[in-house]
């Protein structure tokens, strides 16, 4: 691009455009992702129950569930019998999240899983998940997200966006516990150092997490 191009008033005007869309795309996205956590997940909502069945098919496709209340759940790193009890403190959005993860990155997802129950770095995969869900959302509402979507949407950035992001934080907190291997006794420990990590990522001008990024 040459010199003249880039100030010219084209140019100008369709950076401003730009910058305009994705500061109001970004308060937007904070609005609809304080909704989707705000929304509680029912048992009688046909809707979300399929979203829970979905989950479950996703990662065990091999192994149907033998009833809607039960222990194989905790196969899958929820805390008990009944994963609704496990959304309460960030709603839809948790669902929403590991949902998404399994079905765009099924491949993934169930490596991961799968990793996560080795006793040497052992995790609950589903608990672990609305835990970064809850930390991408602080994260969010704290402005820390910006560099990352201004640098990588060129536009208002969507629930799709932010669940893209969820995958890449996953997955590279993932690669994080796996060498260093903390121990679940002190997750919350752990979860915490992460975070610092993730944030010297986060506030680096050129900052874009991608699915391949360095641990």
């Amino acid at each position: 691009m040459h010199r003249s191009d880039i100030f010219s008033p084209y140019s100008f005007e369709s950076t401003i455009t730009i910058c305009i869309s994705q500061i109001c795309g970004y308060k937007k996205l904070i609005d609809d992702i304080t909704t989707l956590r705000k929304s509680p997940y029912l048992c009688e909502n046909n809707e979300h129950e399929e979203k829970l069945q979905k989950l479950w098919n996703l990662l065990e496709p091999d192994e149907p569930l033998e009833a809607r209340v039960t222990k194989q759940w905790t196969t899958i790193g929820f805390q008990g019998s009944d994963p609704k009890t496990d959304f309460r403190g960030m709603g839809l959005l948790g669902l929403e999240n590991l949902v998404y993860f399994s079905k765009e990155s099924t491949d993934l997802a169930r490596s991961v899983l799968l990793q996560s129950r080795n006793p040497a770095h052992e995790y609950s995969f589903a608990i672990v998940g609305i835990n970064i869900t809850a930390m991408i959302v602080d994260l969010l509402l704290k402005n820390h997200l910006k560099n990352h979507f201004y640098n990588s949407i060129m536009g208002e950035p969507t629930i799709e966006d932010f669940h893209n992001i969820y995958i890449c934080i996953f997955n590279d907190f993932h690669k994080h516990w796996l060498k260093d291997k903390p121990g679940i006794m002190n997750f919350n420990i752990y979860k915490e150092k992460y975070r610092r990590i993730l944030l010297e990522k986060l506030r680096r001008k050129d900052c874009v997490l991608t699915l391949g990024q360095a641990s």
